[in-house]
């Protein structure tokens, strides 16, 4: 019955979007600030979505063929913009359809059939975000909008976290994401695409304020790998960033950033301190509990050895827990441990997609940071070219993050992921000239023109200053 009042709902809802977008052209920058804000409630308001089919209590990462509030605005921009999508080129599109079909690939070998459909159309739905962002924010007042809402959904997230960890008592809390290493996850790309807006020359105040709001996020989570790579990735944007050239305005960030991190770091560590010491407590001693870690491996290990071409997209859990993989691994016999992922998106991939598959995901982040650096070599000098390189150091410092966590599969952590291939397609676009909608100057950004030469003012004409 949900299925249907959803699907009513939506169609609705696509009609109401698509009529907006079509007599509003000039305030889609509006729209895209809430979508931008809506990233982030996506966990905590449950009537964001619904399932066609599928089960809530399935312990794999997709739980059923979703759709979400925010899917259906994103079709509404697709369906209002086709007749324009042929004129821009798709960036990734050859490396994301072969990791399509890694996943389809495990369809007949799979133990349950369903979740591997739930997946793939996740992705489909990745891909839709990735698509619509990659065209829209070619038109710089949607692309000051959008980073606008997920700057206002940073400073909702660190009142969250604020209100669970100093007024709850929680000493991990988890946001509106439901766990805090997704939490940290998601928080470290915000705060990297907002230090990378910064860098490449953005001057409205909100960044700054999305900047700060992701980082106290970051120091609070109580997570070791959360802070480590948020420190990690504004260090690897600030010194790459100086390969664009030094100004004033980055020695600026550069002092901001040490005292900031003069003040964070502690409260880190504070906070650290006191998980352990909590666990101490509890009578839970680092040197004595087993590895969960090494022991989810192993079991991961040992599946892949069984079935190198992948047990199904979706299906690690069941299969663990049913073929004995989990016991083999000496797994903890707790209902959380036996639920649980292997913490390791590559060796879920494996695990799950096989030999095939991990190659077709390496290969998707590997094409687009390697685009995006020959792109920012190529324009050396251009704030789009600053922006590139930034969000380039976005997705490399949340892969490497996925060695240690497997939440890049989950609905959450792939949104941000999209908005950041995105928006890495768009500075692309411009930079290289094809983009879809005419730049419109955004407030705090000079006006983007042409690559080329600029045309000569006519003798006795004041040429105009910008």
């Amino acid at each position: 019955m949900m299925a249907v009042v959803g699907s009513v709902a939506s169609v609705i809802l696509l009609a109401v979007f698509s009529g907006w977008l079509k007599n509003n052209s000039a305030k889609h920058y509006q729209f895209w600030m809430v979508l931008g804000i809506s990233t982030f409630m996506y966990s905590v308001v449950d009537q964001f979505g619904f399932e066609l089919i599928g089960e809530a209590t399935y312990p794999g990462f997709s739980k059923g063929v979703e759709i979400t509030i925010l899917d259906v605005a994103i079709v509404s921009y697709l369906i209002m913009t086709r007749g324009a999508q042929s004129k821009q080129a798709v960036p990734f599109k050859l490396v994301m359809i072969l990791y399509f079909l890694a996943v389809l690939a495990t369809v007949p070998g799979a133990n349950l059939k369903g979740p591997v459909i739930y997946y793939a159309f996740q992705l489909l739905r990745m891909y839709a975000l990735y698509r619509a962002v990659s065209m829209a924010m070619t038109d710089e007042k949607n692309y000051d909008g959008f980073l606008k809402g997920l700057c206002i959904g940073a400073v909702m997230e660190a009142g969250f976290v604020v209100f669970q960890r100093f007024v709850q008592g929680d000493i991990q809390p988890d946001g509106t994401f439901g766990h805090q290493n997704q939490l940290g996850l998601i928080t470290n790309v915000v705060l990297l695409i907002m230090v990378a807006s910064l860098l490449a020359g953005d001057r409205p105040a909100n960044r700054w304020i999305g900047a700060g709001a992701s980082l106290l996020v970051s120091a609070v989570t109580g997570s070791r790998g959360v802070v480590g790579f948020a420190f990690m990735g504004l260090a690897l944007s600030y010194f790459l960033s100086l390969f664009q050239g030094f100004t004033g305005r980055k020695a600026k960030l550069g002092v901001l950033g040490a005292v900031a991190a003069a003040i964070l770091v502690p409260v880190a560590m504070i906070q650290l301190q006191q998980r352990f010491d909590r666990q101490g407590s509890l009578g839970i001693d680092s040197e004595d509990v087993y590895d969960e870690r090494a022991a989810y491996n192993a079991a991961a290990a040992e599946m892949l050895s069984d079935y190198p071409l992948g047990v199904g997209a979706n299906n690690f859990v069941i299969v663990a827990n049913v073929n004995g993989y989990y016991e083999r691994a000496e797994v903890a016999p707790t209902a959380n441990s036996r639920s649980g992922h292997v913490h390791n998106v590559y060796w879920l991939t494996m695990a799950e997609l096989g030999y095939f598959g991990i190659f077709s995901l390496l290969l998707l982040m590997a094409v687009p940071i390697i685009q995006g650096i020959a792109v920012a070599i190529r324009h050396k000098g251009k704030p789009e070219a600053q922006m590139a390189l930034g969000l380039v150091c976005t997705l490399f410092v949340t892969y490497m993050h996925g060695n240690f966590e497997w939440v890049l599969v989950t609905t959450n952590s792939q949104y941000f992921v999209a908005i950041v291939l995105g928006l890495l397609a768009s500075r692309m676009a411009l930079l290289e000239g094809s983009p879809v909608i005419a730049p419109a100057a955004a407030p705090g950004r000079p006006e983007l023109r042409p690559a080329g030469p600029r045309p000569m003012a006519a003798p006795g004409v004041a040429k105009p200053r910008f």
